[in-house]
């Protein structure tokens, strides 16, 4: 599944990271919620600001979660 990182105003339009529309304290509390969950073993987002996330190619508006099983 993609998710979109947040946005500052809301709406609800891609947004990259790099963009100034673009919410990172927001994400990183998003992500972090995410992550809290056993089963949650990486985090492909190529905003290298957030902790705990890995770069990954096209990852610039969305993430996605690896899952163990």
């Amino acid at each position: 599944m993609d998710i979109p990182p947040l946005r500052k105003d809301g709406l609800p339009i891609p947004v990259y990271w790099y963009n100034k529309e673009y919410a990172q304290a927001a994400t990183a509390k998003l992500i972090a919620l995410f992550r809290a969950h056993a089963s949650v073993r990486t985090v492909l987002f190529n905003d290298t600001g957030i902790p705990l996330v890995t770069p990954f190619k096209n990852h610039d508006h969305h993430f996605h979660l690896e899952l163990s099983t």
